[in-house]
């Protein structure tokens, strides 16, 4: 009876050793995105309104762990820096009058899916951004992208730019 138990245990542990194997070849393999799907999309993300670009940010969406944050850690200040109409060190003069001229007052953003272009040079951040009542029920809602390019130094946001 023992005899027959351990070649079951063996098949078991092999395949759920290459299912492991499968998935991290899988993360590091795959892209910044691992899974985004509108089935799955929530009533809340739907009902915000964006251009056919933003669409895209619709939907259920699982993020690669393992993928570089470099450029939603730039995005992220520039939306701070945009939220309290600063410029921020190392910003070009036409990046700057944006953000002064455009201020984001009373926004709250959350990262709902990343698209990269051009072999990972160009990056979308699609938010969902937020503004008026805080708490659960928001006044207004909109998924909207932010655009990167990567620069020698690190990474630039790109002011109307697909």
């Amino acid at each position: 009876m023992r005899l027959r138990e351990e070649p079951r245990r063996r098949r078991a542990a092999a395949l759920l050793a290459l299912c492991a194997v499968a998935l991290l070849t899988w993360w590091f393999a795959s892209g910044p995105v691992l899974l985004h799907t509108r089935i799955l999309g929530n009533a809340e993300y739907q009902s915000c309104p964006g251009d056919v670009v933003s669409a895209s940010g619709i939907g259920f969406t699982i993020l690669n762990p393992f993928r570089s944050r470099a450029p939603e850690r730039t995005s992220d200040a520039f939306l701070r820096a945009a939220s309290t109409g600063e410029c921020l060190p190392g910003m070009d003069s036409s990046t700057c009058r944006y953000v002064r001229e455009r201020r984001l007052r009373g926004l709250q953003w959350r990262l709902v899916t990343r698209l990269d272009f051009d072999s990972g040079r160009r990056v979308g951040l699609f938010y969902r951004f937020t503004w008026g009542a805080t708490g659960a029920k928001q006044n207004g809602c909109d998924i909207a992208p932010v655009y990167l390019q990567r620069t020698d130094t690190g990474w630039k946001v790109l002011i109307n730019s697909h």
